[in-house]
């Protein structure tokens, strides 16, 4: 595995370009996401001319709010040096234009932890502060992971 260089979102400012310029991220990532069945909710967080269009197939079939915690276990400054680890939270919601048949992912909101860390990748996500706790288990080969978050915004988004 070889570091990637974090990239830049389009609305970063120069204060978030700097910092994202500072530190490389190194995979693994750790990555988990749940489903969830609330059209009045997802319509609700998207801007006008958008619909809530939920996925068509496969195990979250129905589904318009998808919650996705992300940790990035190791991460890397640009000399090679450890530097903090981060974690976030984002909430994404199916979507299409009225005018369009494609489904694209919107991140609507999210939090981001170390507090430093908001607004996060795409600019809309709270600071916040975590605790992960991950256990992981392996016998003759199989194996399984039980992990609890903990996740406590500052304030509301």
């Amino acid at each position: 595995m070889s570091p990637s260089h974090k990239s830049l979102p389009n609305r970063t400012t120069n204060r978030e370009a700097s910092r994202l310029l500072t530190y490389f991220v190194w995979e693994p990532l750790l990555k988990a996401k749940a489903a969830v069945h609330d059209n009045a909710t997802a319509q609700s967080m998207l801007p006008r001319g958008w619909l809530a269009s939920p996925f068509s197939a496969g195990p979250s079939k129905g589904a318009n709010l998808v919650v996705t915690f992300m940790d990035w276990l190791v991460a890397l400054d640009p000399d090679g040096r450890p530097t903090n680890t981060f974690r976030h939270v984002g909430l994404t919601v199916p979507a299409q234009q009225n005018t369009k048949d494609e489904t694209v992912a919107m991140v609507v909101t999210g939090l981001s932890a170390p507090p430093g860390y908001a607004p996060g990748p795409y600019g809309n996500f709270g600071a916040a502060k975590s605790r992960t706790m991950r256990t992981l288990r392996t016998d003759d080969g199989f194996s399984t992971t039980e992990e609890s978050w903990k996740v406590e915004g500052e304030k509301e988004i």
